[in-house]
């Protein structure tokens, strides 16, 4: 028993499959008559048909299942017939859609004619999806014009006919079908390229934190300089003291002294390791002492003191070094954040087209979706009447379902390339602004100067260019800063010393200051102080470290170029390969339509079957796709060159 219910499985599967798609086929009626019938794809050049006249009998039903040589009309998803996009001539690319033919009596309920608004296609474009970026999405986009042609006049004819009024009807038909919900989305943006780096230089989070961090290095460098500022020293101290002694010739058997200091200092650093200062000094001093012969007294000194290093600490090489390394780390913040703006800039571009690419992938899979709808419609419609084998039925409706997946997929691609452009120029943390949708209207740029470039001058172009080479070359002129300075570290301290000044000493105070202008009591003094460390390992190690710094910043740059050569080379060999693969894509994609076409034309005169066509559906379909990832990918491998060079929007980027 078992055995004989597994051989019959197969059979009650077909019988099943069978009812359920008698099931979904719509009763007779005004509205869901089936008539004759092609594919919605018809060629451009296709010569066009008088429409039936308005007092001819409706069709037979033997009829609506024959296709006429040259018909006038094309069935909608739920069984209306409309003029067919052949019936009307062949369309231009891009070239406004002609008003329909009025359809004969028995094809509609309403008399009043079906009236298109002159701008029809504006309304479309701001509907139904961006501008078409290359030719190879205008076919794909006429096909969709023509559905939702069909599916304005189909929704409009069961709700009893009349005219179009515009844009907000078309919105209202086409917001009833989920499949167009990311074409009808009221809250799209347009969106060009240059907007999108400059929102992205407004709002990228990596480039605020990168720009936070260059805005502090003015300040480190301001610090290094304050090294080389003047400084003032003031002080005053009191003093007393009390002694006995032992000898008469003190003037007192217990000496006191009384006496008040003050003294003011101007000092400066200066670049070679010089040292010099200049003290004006008061000091008052009284005493009990009856043979002191100034009670009090007063004296003022005017001193003037150089300090200057003849061996270590000599020079600018080693005075000056945390000053020149602050530049330098300032100079390397901004080519940081001039890195930082180039790999933004390049991952928005990158965002940009591939959200571009998403749109046009829906839309060529929402084609091909709508054709496989049409195809299973014709062919149940020719099962019921016996024309065709279950078979084919099974094949368009399998066809149908593989384009379903492909749209759904289509779908989520959109909305992770919505997001990811959006996180780039636009992030937040309202999670109501994640709803936007930007539409990339940016045409591709041609890539005619692609097969000129020459792989030697780009090199060169980069050398000069690239931040990252620049802060190797950077990072090297520090190493041998830090040498220098380790060097001089490396030699004993041989310093002199020298001060003169004048002074001035009276019972007054006036007396003693008016001494000191008149330069009257001049002194000075010379001297070299010479401090040899017994232990040389401190400067040996400092020495030997800094040493193998530099060497290790060497091998550093020379990586560096070394690397850009290497990643100029290879996005160049990416672009020239995505320049040829669009090409060949483009190309591949013309001959994959042409034989779905010629495979249309065998269906409909008995020479193919429905598996066949939906073979070459799919053909067109990859094809089609592939060609729109080729032309995204040049778009992305030009970018990606211009990054390898340093050149990419250097309008954006700053000094």
């Amino acid at each position: 028993m078992n055995v004989r219910l597994s051989r019959l499985s197969p059979a009650i599967l077909v019988v099943a499959l069978a009812g359920a798609t008698l099931f979904l086929i719509p009763a007779p009626g005004a509205r869901d008559r089936l008539r004759a019938a092609e594919p919605v794809d018809q060629p451009a050049a296709a010569p066009p048909a008088t429409p039936a006249p308005t007092t001819a009998p409706a069709p037979p039903a033997s009829a609506a299942i024959t296709p006429p040589p040259a018909p006038a009309t094309t069935v909608t998803p739920g069984g209306a017939a409309i003029p067919s996009p052949a019936a009307v001539g062949p369309a231009p690319a891009r070239a406004a859609i002609s008003p329909p033919p009025e359809p004969s009596a028995p094809q509609r309920r309403a008399t009043a004619p079906l009236d298109w608004p002159a701008n029809y296609e504006k309304i479309l474009d701001s509907l139904v999806g961006q501008a078409v970026r290359d030719e190879s999405t205008v076919d794909d986009r006429r096909q969709l014009d023509d559905y939702v042609q069909r599916l304005v006049a189909e929704v409009l004819e069961e709700e009893g006919g009349g005219k179009i009024p515009g844009a907000e009807e078309i919105r209202r038909i086409l917001k009833s079908h989920r499949r167009f919900a990311y074409f009808t989305d009221e809250r799209r943006e347009e969106l060009t390229l240059d907007a999108a780096f400059s929102q992205a230089i407004q709002n990228n989070v990596n480039l605020k934190l990168s720009a936070n961090s260059a805005a502090k290095s003015p300040y480190d460098v301001m610090a290094a300089d304050s090294a080389f500022e003047p400084s003032l020293a003031t002080g005053v101290t009191g003093t007393f003291s009390e002694s006995e002694t032992t000898s008469s010739l003190a003037g007192a058997n217990v000496v006191k002294q009384r006496g008040v200091q003050s003294s003011t200092t101007v000092s400066k650093f200066w670049g070679l390791g010089t040292v010099t200062a200049l003290n004006y000094a008061v000091n008052r001093q009284s005493s009990n002492s009856r043979f002191a012969t100034l009670n009090p007294s007063y004296t003022q000194s005017l001193t003037f003191s150089l300090t200057q290093p003849l061996l270590r600490s000599f020079g600018p090489a080693a005075n000056e070094a945390s000053y020149r390394q602050a530049v330098n780390a300032q100079k390397l913040l901004g080519l940081s954040l001039r890195q930082a703006k180039i790999n933004t800039l390049f991952q928005v571009e990158q965002a940009y087209w591939n959200l571009a690419l998403a749109y046009d992938d829906l839309l060529v899979t929402l084609v091909s979706f709508l054709q496989s709808q049409d195809l299973v419609r014709i062919n149940a419609a020719k099962f019921k009447e016996g024309l065709v084998a279950l078979l084919d039925l099974t094949s368009a409706e399998k066809q149908r379902m593989d384009a379903m997946e492909l749209v759904i997929v289509s779908e989520a691609a959109l909305t992770k390339a919505q997001d990811a452009l959006g996180q780039l120029i636009a992030p937040s943390e309202n999670p109501a602004d994640w709803k936007r949708r930007f539409i990339p209207i940016t045409r591709p740029q041609a890539m005619t100067e692609a097969a000129h470039l020459d792989p030697v001058k780009e090199i060169e172009t980069a050398f000069g260019n690239r931040p990252d080479l620049a802060q190797a070359a950077l990072d090297l002129d520090n190493k041998d800063i830090a040498l220098a300075a380790a060097r001089s570290r490396w030699w004993p301290q041989l310093d002199f010393d020298g001060n003169f000044g004048y002074q001035g000493v009276d019972r007054n105070y006036p007396q003693s200051a008016y001494e000191v202008r008149n330069r009257d009591q001049f002194r000075y003094s010379l001297g070299v102080n010479l401090t040899v460390p017994l232990g040389t390992k401190a400067g040996r190690a400092g020495l030997e470290k800094a040493e193998i710094d530099k060497r290790s910043s060497v091998e550093s740059l020379r990586g560096a170029r070394s690397g850009a050569i290497q990643e100029v080379r290879a996005a160049f060999l990416d672009l020239q390969s995505a320049v040829t693969r669009m090409e060949v894509t483009r190309a591949g994609q013309i001959l994959a339509r042409e034989q779905y076409l010629g495979e249309q034309r065998k269906l409909k005169e008995g020479m193919s079957t429905t598996f066949q066509v939906t073979e070459f559906v799919k053909q067109r379909l990859a094809a089609s796709r592939a060609n729109l990832k080729a032309i995204t990918d040049a778009q992305i491998a030009r970018s990606s060159l211009e990054r390898a060079k340093g050149t990419l929007r250097q309008d954006l980027l700053g000094e």
